[in-house]
């Protein structure tokens, strides 16, 4: 092959090595269609893997998975062409033409429609090879069904009955049958048999030229005894040199890249091979130009009707002369084939034109013709008219178009050919219409919209008439994904704005891609959730796809991902270790993915938990208490989830920032973004700068606005969360940092101590009652039994403890949870001081319920009236709706409750709301 792969590090023919003093050169600069092909590996990766996997109904038939993979191979060809031409012009000087390999080389890397034309033929080769038989025709039939492999086309059996005959007389005129063109011009004389074996040779040589399949098809002639057909097929071959110029390019080292190269090499064209195998210094035809019109002339004759010749042979005589007419009767009835057909016919078209056009620049001796004569010396004995008449042939439709308008011809014959391709029924399959999208858009970058467009009315309406499987819409997003990160890139590269898409600017994708990413979250949050997030890589998969949405919805999605996470499944505590390790994977991912977001991301979460941005929203309200400063949709287990996404969101910004700087600086950006202004941090700040500026700004705050919420909604759910906080690092560094936020975080933590005190009392308290029902004597009496005096003892002590807990906090002088200047909180101010005044007026009725439930009417009145009176701040945060409460409830002690289990009673009802 005349472009070539270098072995990484190798030196070009002719060129030195680097020498051990001498440093390699940094590598080049990817272009745009290395960085496209790049990409698309990945997702060519993944369709095989998927082609492989097992069936299942909901994802996609066999058909549907080939078609998608066919789509990718088909990406991958066109930019793998345009990926080597940027790596061979790194390299390439531009010398004058000897030779018509030469020249081939030259017009490829110089024409953006060669390399296209090159790309999508390749394709089109590989479906004949590979495609699904019976599938695509529609008409059930396998390709090349039932054929008859053949071992020998010699004419043997006539040969011999020619023989047997020579002993009797024969006219005097009789013309000798065995040679070429004896099947045409005897076909009597010839064994039936032998015309058989012929037609079956000839059928399965045209397979090989559909199919590209070069090398196999010259081999198949001389192994089945036509060597003369070989030299024909030979004829086509170009002139090299072994003097020529070698191009190539230093080997990309990867898997895809070694496909490519072979499908390359298994699917080839004349205009993509240097000769055969360079047996000697020169090889090739150099005569090609007149064998070609030998070609094209033996073609039109036999187009004539009436002529003996087979359909298979005329075609072959097409395919080398570039004769629609002669191809047609032998192609399939697809899509494919007819636009392989044509397409080829257009490349025979526009080579020779180019080679024409480039001789009179690139050709510096006077008279030099390379491909009609030796040594590109053209036969004196024709004439300029001679010559005229053989472009005329060749050139076809393209011999008067100049060349700077060769691009827009090619293109406008290319749109032409597709319009009515597409309009044909074999084109109807939605990938079909798809792939000639494609194909068009490697000439006209604007039609990749139009793909867009098809693939997002696939996922909204249906596929075929039926929901969108989930293979589908995987290929959707995949395609949409790369199409974004491509376009502008490509269309930059583009010297013709006529080409250029509408707009260079990146298409939104979100209708698209978030339709996948919404099943993708649906499934990692399902019932195997846990080995689809922790040993599957669902989370990395949802990211992947959410990385082109707009950032609002991709925080959607992956804030929707986590707060799912958190309540699936029937184990529904999000403190449990395996939903932590999920939670904690969540995190991670994002910070990786998008260091710049992640406050950004984390700051949504609390207000998704807490429902702060939903419009019309309306605070609950409790007896007794009031609006207590939380929605009322807001779900606890959607707040407990936030407070352990805020501990590992902690965890991942202290281990970012200090493996990362980079990460660490996007982070910093990201966080001024956030706040909306500029933090005056030098960029070379210290991670411990960067964690203590977070720390203040937005963990802490967040941190608290979450677990104040939750102490008031559901208080067992912060008893529950509070330890594992504690035990945190994020606890652990505001305390070593004395953040000023360390002051509400402690706070918190001792009115979720008074909670957790006063159920230990309510536990001990309900004990005592058990014993009461269970043996029918009075309290009195069972101080003086073991067993129930213990349980007696238990409750006292729990009930001093939660006074002692109470006291200090009642007595100090600064107003619990008192704002600070310059607070930072997602709350409003309202919300913050609905929620200080409920959650006090909670604790103050939690302490009430103990005197209740023990009817001490006194001890209320010593103790925690006096307690609350003598506070310089609790009644004077209270409502008066809430004080009242608080009266009532103390003055009716003594009428109301007239045994301990009414009182039990009341404080497992206050300590419920």
């Amino acid at each position: 092959f005349w472009l070539k792969a270098r072995a990484v590090g190798a030196a070009a023919p002719g060129m030195a090595g680097p020498t051990a003093m001498e440093a390699d050169p940094s590598p080049p600069a990817k272009g745009p269609s290395e960085r496209a092909l790049a990409s698309l590996k990945s997702f060519s990766r993944i369709a095989w893997e998927e082609c492989r996997e097992p069936l299942a109904g909901a994802a996609g038939s066999a058909q549907v998975r080939w078609e998608i993979y066919s789509t990718w191979t088909l990406l991958l060809c066109l930019h793998h062409a345009e990926a080597e031409a940027e790596r061979c012009r790194q390299t390439w000087t531009p010398e004058p033409w000897a030779t018509e390999a030469q020249a081939l080389r030259h017009i490829f890397l110089s024409h953006r429609s060669v390399r296209a034309l090159a790309g999508t033929l390749r394709w089109l080769r590989w479906v004949h090879r590979w495609g699904p038989p019976g599938k695509l025709t529609g008409t059930g039939a396998p390709r090349q069904g039932g054929m008859k492999f053949v071992e020998d086309a010699s004419y043997e059996r006539t040969r011999r009955s020619l023989q047997m005959q020579e002993a009797l007389p024969t006219p005097f005129q009789a013309a000798p049958a065995m040679h070429p063109d004896g099947p045409l011009q005897q076909r009597e004389r010839f064994h039936q048999d032998d015309l058989e074996d012929e037609q079956r040779l000839l059928a399965q040589l045209w397979t090989c030229l559909r199919r590209g399949d070069l090398r196999g098809a010259l081999k198949l002639c001389a192994d089945s005894g036509q060597a003369w057909r070989t030299a024909l097929l030979q004829g086509m071959m170009p002139f090299a040199d072994a003097l020529d110029e070698e191009i190539g390019y230093d080997a990309v080292q990867d898997e895809e890249e070694d496909l490519l190269a072979q499908l390359k090499e298994e699917h080839a064209d004349w205009t993509e091979v240097g000769a055969l195998e360079r047996p000697s210094a020169g090889n090739g035809n150099p005569w090609r130009r007149l064998w070609k019109e030998q070609c094209w002339n033996t073609t039109r004759h036999h187009l004539r009707s009436g002529s003996p010749m087979e359909m298979h042979e005329l075609a072959i005589y097409g395919f080398c002369s570039g004769q629609l007419d002669a191809m047609l009767p032998a192609c399939e009835p697809t899509w494919t084939d007819r636009c392989w057909a044509e397409l080829h016919c257009l490349k025979e078209c526009l080579v020779e034109r180019l080679l024409e056009l480039g001789r009179a620049e690139w050709c510096t001796d006077a008279g030099l013709l390379p491909g009609e004569g030796d040594g590109g010396i053209p036969d004196p004995a024709e004439t300029p008219e001679d010559r005229a008449h053989r472009s005329r042939k060749l050139c076809g439709r393209l011999l008067s178009v100049p060349a700077e308008e060769m691009e827009t011809a090619v293109c406008a014959e290319v749109r032409h050919m597709l319009v009515r391709l597409r309009a044909d029924s074999a084109a109807a399959r939605p990938f079909a219409q798809l792939q000639a999208v494609l194909i068009e858009a490697a000439w006209a970058p604007r039609q990749t919209e139009e793909a867009l467009a098809m693939v997002r009315q696939w996922v909204s309406q249906g596929f075929e008439g039926a929901a969108c499987p989930f293979l589908v819409k995987q290929f959707a997003s995949y395609f949409a994904i790369w199409q974004q990160e491509a376009l502008a890139d490509q269309c930059a590269d583009l010297p013709d704005a006529e080409m250029r898409p509408a707009s260079a600017e990146r298409p939104s994708v979100d209708d698209i891609v978030g339709e996948l990413v919404r099943d993708l979250v649906d499934a990692a949050s399902g019932g195997n959730w846990h080995k689809e997030c922790l040993q599957g890589q669902a989370i990395e998969l949802i990211a992947e796809h959410a990385a082109v949405l707009v950032l609002e919805s991709r925080l959607d999605a992956f804030v929707g991902l986590v707060l799912t996470l958190g309540s699936c499944g029937p184990d529904t505590k999000s403190e449990s270790p395996l939903r932590v390790e999920a939670l904690k994977r969540c995190i991670w991912v994002y910070w990786s993915r998008f260091p710049q977001e992640a406050f950004t991301m984390i700051t949504v979460l609390v207000r998704r938990a807490l429902h702060l941005d939903e419009e019309g929203a309306q605070e609950e309200e409790l007896p007794d208490v009031g609006a207590i400063g939380v929605h009322r949709t807001t779900r606890s287990a959607d707040v407990t989830v936030a407070v352990i996404c805020i501990m590992v969101f902690w965890a991942a910004l202290r281990d970012q920032t200090e493996e990362d700087a980079a990460a660490a600086t996007e982070a910093l950006a990201g966080l001024e973004r956030l706040l909306g202004r500029s933090l005056g941090t030098d960029a070379a700040c210290s991670p411990d700068h960067v964690a203590c500026l977070a720390l203040d700004l937005v963990v802490l705050p967040l941190l608290t606005d979450a677990l104040l919420s939750l102490c008031v909604k559901d208080p067992e759910g912060a008893i529950a969360v509070t330890p594992v906080l504690q035990a945190s690092a994020l606890w652990r560094d505001a305390a070593s940092c004395k953040s000023a936020g360390k002051t509400h975080l402690d706070e918190l933590a001792w009115y979720v101590g008074l909670c957790q005190r006063h159920a230990s009392w309510a536990a001990a308290h309900a004990e005592v009652q058990d014993r009461i029902h269970s043996s029918g004597l009075p309290l009195t009496a069972l101080t003086t039994c073991g067993d129930s005096a213990e349980a007696t003892q238990r409750r006292s002590g729990s009930r001093d403890a939660l006074l002692d807990w109470a006291r200090p906090c009642l007595a100090r002088d600064r107003p619990w949870l008192e704002p600070r200047p310059n607070m930072h909180t997602s709350l409003s101010d309202q919300q913050w001081e609905h929620l200080r005044r409920a959650a006090s007026c909670r604790a103050l009725l939690l302490l009430l319920s103990v005197f209740e439930g023990e009817q001490d009417f006194e001890g209320a009145m010593h103790d925690l009236s006096i307690a609350a009176g003598q506070s310089p701040w609790l009644l004077k945060m209270l409502q008066p709706l809430q004080v009242r409460a608080f009266m009532r409830r103390l003055s009716l002690i003594p009428m109301t409750f007239g045994g301990v289990q009414g009182a039990a009673a009341m404080g497992g009802l206050i300590l419920a709301r």
